[in-house]
């Protein structure tokens, strides 16, 4: 959560920037002359809406979505040190092995079952 709130200050930090040299650009004055309160607030904002909706939109949503797994046995754990998933996987995907999942709580719900690329079922804890 700390790395949004670290990204969102940055963007307005960006925004506030944008919204005094942009309308400098244009003028051909050689000083840059601050705007006043309300179209500086009028553009930060205009700005910043901007580029958080560029700047999220292009993020991956899902961590491991975004991952380059390659093909072979593998583990992968979630944020908790938990492992997720075991097995061989391929393109990416898990191909044969065992899906943990995982309830709010941090317990194990259970173990899904992977036989060539499919679901066959849950295993009982």
């Amino acid at each position: 959560m700390k790395k949004n709130k670290l990204e969102l200050l940055i963007l307005f930090i960006i925004s506030i920037g944008l919204s005094i040299l942009l309308p400098n650009f244009f003028k051909q004055k050689s000083t840059i002359a601050i705007p006043n309160i309300v179209d500086l607030a009028i553009w930060t904002i205009a700005f910043f809406l901007i580029l958080f909706v560029v700047y999220f939109s292009s993020k991956p949503k899902d961590k491991e979505h975004s991952l380059r797994i390659p093909n072979g046995t593998h583990e992968l754990y979630n944020e908790s040190n938990q492992i997720t998933k075991k097995g061989y996987f391929e393109g990416g995907k898990i191909y044969n092995g065992s899906i943990y999942v995982y309830k709010k709580d941090g317990t194990l719900s259970h173990i899904e079952k992977i036989k060539d690329g499919i679901n066959i079922g849950n295993s009982a804890l």
